[in-house]
């Protein structure tokens, strides 16, 4: 198994940090790449039935990586997250998220599973509730 570097995780936070907020206020794909082969695509956002949003994050397959964590920073006065839910390139794997408590409008990310990451596709989805009317 072979765990990402703490390098590699502080540069896919800052760049995914840089385009979290447009992820959730721009219809993309918006393309990522980091150290260690990861591509994550932040996928078309989509107005569910209910008002919410939903954000689809896909993965590049063959990344080898077991474990990461990182940060999706996001303007918290016209969105709020709600929840996270795993697609299915995550396999069998454990990815938690919540509200970071020292910072307002971030959310933390983690990510830890027994197999290398190889099957490309959506990782997970992230919902989000719209603010004042946004």
């Amino acid at each position: 198994m072979k765990i990402v570097e703490v390098k590699m995780l502080k540069k896919l936070q800052t760049v995914l940090s840089a385009f979290a907020l447009a992820a959730v206020l721009i219809p993309g794909p918006v393309p990522v790449s980091a150290e260690g082969g990861i591509t994550f695509t932040v996928g078309k956002n989509a107005v569910n039935d209910d008002g919410t949003i939903t954000t689809p994050i896909s993965i590049s397959a063959d990344s080898q990586a077991t474990a990461f964590d990182f940060d999706i920073d996001y303007d918290n006065t016209k969105v709020s997250f709600l929840k996270l839910t795993k697609g299915p390139a995550a396999g069998d794997s454990v990815i938690q998220a919540s509200n970071d408590l020292t910072q307002q409008g971030r959310v933390r990310f983690v990510y830890i599973a027994s197999e290398p990451l190889t099957e490309a596709g959506v990782f997970f989805s992230v919902k989000w509730q719209p603010l004042n009317g946004t």
